[in-house]
């Protein structure tokens, strides 16, 4: 995004603002509609994705190295971006309002499938933090370990500037 994305979209306001209407200003345009349309998209199911792999680190630590591998990853990688492109560009050619129904829905499922995880994931943490602690010794220790929040303020974090970005 920060490569292709957003340098194309400077350069298509920067033609915007000069009042350029040349047929490269036509192409650009439509470059950058489409890629930061890609790569916006792709950015978040890949965060989504990332965010599935550490669910399933912490709540099947035993079937994880079965359950997720490279080849795998790789694969699911792949083809979350051949579905990006797939769904968004013909749709960017397309009625718009299509277009704006399907990102949406997919903004909306990958944004649900964040907040899923860190919230299970939040939970999980402080269960694991709970019990750590009812096997430390002393009362002081438990306590100043129980007082850390990192984990709450890590999640926390990330849904707020997932809100702000999107």
């Amino acid at each position: 995004m920060g490569v292709i994305g957003q340098p194309l979209f400077v350069s298509w306001v920067t033609a915007e603002l000069q009042g350029n209407t040349s047929s490269t200003y036509c192409i650009r345009t439509l470059l950058s509609r489409i890629a930061l349309r890609v790569l916006g998209i792709a950015s978040l199911s890949h965060l989504a994705m990332m965010n599935v792999e550490r669910y399933i680190a912490i709540k099947h630590p035993l079937q994880y190295e079965t359950i997720v591998t490279e080849n795998r990853l790789t694969f699911l990688s792949v083809l979350l971006w051949i579905t990006v492109i797939l769904l968004t560009v013909p749709l960017s050619f397309a009625d718009n309002n299509l277009y704006l129904t399907v990102d949406n829905s997919t903004m909306f499922l990958c944004m649900a499938i964040i907040f899923y995880c860190q919230i299970v994931l939040y939970y999980e943490t402080r269960w694991h933090q709970k019990e750590i602690a009812a096997q430390q010794v002393s009362l002081e220790a438990r306590e100043k370990f129980l007082k850390e929040k990192k984990a709450f303020k890590l999640t926390t974090t990330v849904l707020i500037f997932l809100i702000l970005c999107y």
